[in-house]
């Protein structure tokens, strides 16, 4: 069968619609290959993942684009599915002609036409950002791979099981429906701050810091900051007070930086808070420097810790007990330090932890912002904590 006459197979004139409208709109690459591996169609998502267009595509050889150590393995798998008529799934590495490449998941089978195979169809899932976090967690040391994999697979447990049991059980009452949506999207939350803290830890230790200096509304940032965690705080029952109305927070420093030391410190006081406990937020304004208070009545840091917390993967006795990378202090006291300021750290033994960030207000750059009119404007949903 001529490559026309597969391309005819696949699309006939009674299902000119089904391409487009199923195929194109696909998240996922779609391809098809011809008995001899060249591309016969191929849809956007494909062709975006190699940055080449259908045309330049079609005619050539599947493994044209394709890196040398996965050659072997493509070959493989279209032999063995000819050979077994049985679908396959294999991964391989896409060359693209910019030098980058792709990762990508296949799912490969025949379609069919009058009983006997006309062409090859294959599903490609980019995984390239996952393949890339998966090096990311193990290029630690030994002793941290076990608790960064134990947390990892603890989180997609319990997202697999949930969603399992939505799919398994349509009819399940809106209540324990609502529940598990709810722990669903907690331990995708919990994820996605599992790999964002992974990859810009990578980010700083090359150099590569967040943003660029600027005049910022401390307040300002603060305030967005404590909105986003309004729903945590409400589902962990944990009050949070805060003290900052008097204070003129115009700062010189880098907005994105900053926000991210606030929202690892709010992050470590919600989470350590116990159930109807309080978070304290406070700002404290002088000539020489703007301080962020961070105050939760957790149970305290151990005094044999405290020398410890700001070192990467470092999980002491109370944290071991929570999911988590050991990242988020580490990254805090970085950007902290690349913004020419600092964090001390108060726990006085069972009475919770004060956490001190000190902004210079000549900062890296020398300029005394203390009486800047024009700071950037924070953007910032309505404020669901109270003052």
């Amino acid at each position: 069968m001529s490559e026309a006459d597969a391309i005819g197979a696949v699309r006939p004139s009674d299902m000119t619609g089904l391409w487009p409208n199923a195929v194109e709109a696909a998240a996922d690459g779609v391809f098809l290959l011809s008995l001899d591996a060249k591309y016969l169609a191929a849809n956007a998502a494909f062709c975006s993942l190699l940055g080449e267009t259908e045309p330049s595509l079609l005619g050539r050889s599947y493994y044209d684009v394709l890196s040398n150590d996965s050659i072997p393995l493509a070959h493989r798998a279209i032999e063995m599915m000819i050979r077994r008529g049985q679908p396959q799934r294999t991964t391989v590495v896409f060359q693209r002609a910019d030098r980058e490449v792709r990762t990508a998941e296949c799912h490969q089978s025949f379609l069919l036409h009058e009983g006997r195979p006309s062409a090859i169809v294959t599903i490609a899932r980019d995984i390239s950002q996952e393949v890339l976090l998966e090096r990311k967690l193990w290029d630690v040391a030994e002793e941290h791979r076990a608790a960064l994999d134990f947390a990892l697979r603890t989180s997609l447990g319990l997202i697999k099981g949930y969603v399992y049991t939505l799919y398994q059980h349509p009819r399940i009452d809106e209540a324990r429906r609502g529940r598990y949506v709810q722990i669903i999207e907690e331990e995708v939350e919990r994820l996605t701050k599992f790999a964002e803290d992974l990859l810009d830890y990578r980010r700083l230790e090359v150099g590569d810091l967040y943003g660029t200096n600027e005049v910022v509304d401390v307040v300002g940032v603060v305030k967005s900051v404590l909105n986003g965690f309004a729903r945590e705080a409400m589902r962990r029952q944990v009050h949070v007070e805060t003290h900052y109305d008097k204070v003129r927070g115009s700062l010189f420093t880098s907005q994105d930086s900053l926000r991210r030391i606030l929202i690892n410190l709010l992050q470590n006081a919600i989470l350590y808070a116990p159930v109807e406990g309080t978070v304290k937020v406070s700002l404290q304004d002088s000539e020489e420097a703007l301080e962020v208070l961070i105050e939760d009545d957790g149970p305290g840091i151990p005094p044999e810790e405290m020398g410890h917390i700001f070192e990467k993967f470092y999980r002491g006795r109370v944290a071991e007990k929570a999911i988590g990378t050991g990242l988020g202090l580490a990254i805090a006291g970085t950007l902290a330090e690349s913004l020419g300021g600092s964090i001390e750290v108060e726990s006085p033994p069972g009475r919770g932890a004060l956490f001190r960030l000190r902004l210079s207000r000549k900062g890296c750059t020398g300029r005394n912002m203390k009486d800047e009119p024009e700071p950037r404007e924070e953007r910032s949903n309505p404020v669901a904590i109270e003052d």
